[in-house]
């Protein structure tokens, strides 16, 4: 023989928001007694079986938790919402005074409500960690981009050191051109800006060498044949 239920779990439709802020769905309520509905009666609070504070304090008796809290008190009840207040006068007549078929619709539908807001709760939180994954690539991307710009920054000094081709040659060309327009009449493809680049490059050299006592030879001076050619090719043309 199957035994008396006494206790159902139930589910609020709101639910109940305790000092935190928090949100309490999941209720258990037991079987009303018979004292259960007439000590209420002696409440100071109760005038009399038409006065509505005593279904709340009738609910504070009969619910045996709200969420991880016990010893419900009628001001508790009070501090719930009228949709769920309305809900638990529902489930308290049909599995006090409803037929089997009643209480077994009321269970149905507290699982159905608790499923739906298992769903819910699962959905937002898989958007909220596809939102927190989105941030992360996006500053990950973000990062990346800086770094690609601080390469390309570094780089970009370091092309702004190299002397440009063209710019040499005008500059070349403006003050020895005489000179280099004589190297190509004669073909001897020495020119006084040759002296000066080997001067140049000599006297960097020299000063080198004397802070290391240890070394004794002079490193090769630049020759400027090869970058007058150069120049040849590119800054005459444009003188």
């Amino acid at each position: 023989m199957r035994g008396l239920q006494t206790s159902f779990e139930l589910f609020l439709p709101k639910g109940f928001v305790d000092d935190d802020g928090y949100v309490h769905r999941d209720v258990t309520m037991r079987l009303a007694t018979a004292r259960d509905e007439l000590e209420p009666l002696r409440d100071p609070r109760v005038r009399d079986a038409e006065d509505p504070f005593l279904t709340l304090v009738v609910l504070g008796r009969v619910l045996a938790r709200i969420g991880p809290f016990e010893d419900i008190t009628a001001d508790d009840v009070c501090s719930l919402f009228a949709a769920d207040l309305a809900y638990l006068q529902d489930c308290y007549s049909a599995v006090n005074f409803g037929t089997t078929a009643e209480i077994a619709e009321i269970v149905a539908d507290a699982d159905a409500r608790r499923a739906e807001a298992i769903a819910e709760a699962e959905a937002e939180a898989a958007d909220l960690a596809a939102e927190a994954d989105a941030a992360d690539i996006g500053g990950a991307d973000a990062a990346d981009a800086d770094s690609d710009d601080e390469n390309g920054a570094g780089q970009g000094d370091g092309l702004d050191d190299t002397i440009d081709a063209d710019l040499l040659a005008a500059a070349l060309q403006a003050r020895f051109g005489d000179d280099l327009e004589r190297a190509d009449a004669d073909g001897s493809g020495e020119t006084e800006a040759g002296e000066a680049f080997d001067l140049d490059a000599g006297d960097a050299d020299a000063d080198a060498d004397a802070d290391d006592e240890d070394e004794d030879e002079v490193a090769p001076v630049v020759t400027v044949p090869s970058r007058r050619r150069h120049i040849e090719e590119v800054g005459v043309r444009s003188a």
